[in-house]
């Protein structure tokens, strides 16, 4: 993958996402709903830098703050979409 992203929080906390009134349209998905989480999470993001099978590939990593973007199923995250610094 080009970049893996890591939230560093309670599953608790993310799955309360679900519940948050940020709802927006997802980008690239016309019929489907994102829910943008309430406050910033403390993350770790991963950049492929080199190489293309595992084990030798190479990533330039990065702490990062930003509000994480969900599609939720039965008020669980379902597919992570990004996030939005």
């Amino acid at each position: 993958k080009k970049e893996h992203v890591f939230i560093h929080e309670r599953p608790r906390k993310i799955n309360g996402i679900c519940i948050s009134p940020k709802k927006v349209a997802c980008q690239n998905l016309s019929a489907i709903f994102c829910f943008q989480s309430e406050t910033k999470f403390k993350m770790t993001v991963c950049q492929l830098i080199e190489g293309t099978r595992y084990p030798a590939c190479r990533y330039h990593y990065s702490p990062t703050e930003g509000f994480v973007l969900v599609t939720c199923d039965d008020l669980r995250p379902d597919s992570f979409l990004g996030y939005v610094k």
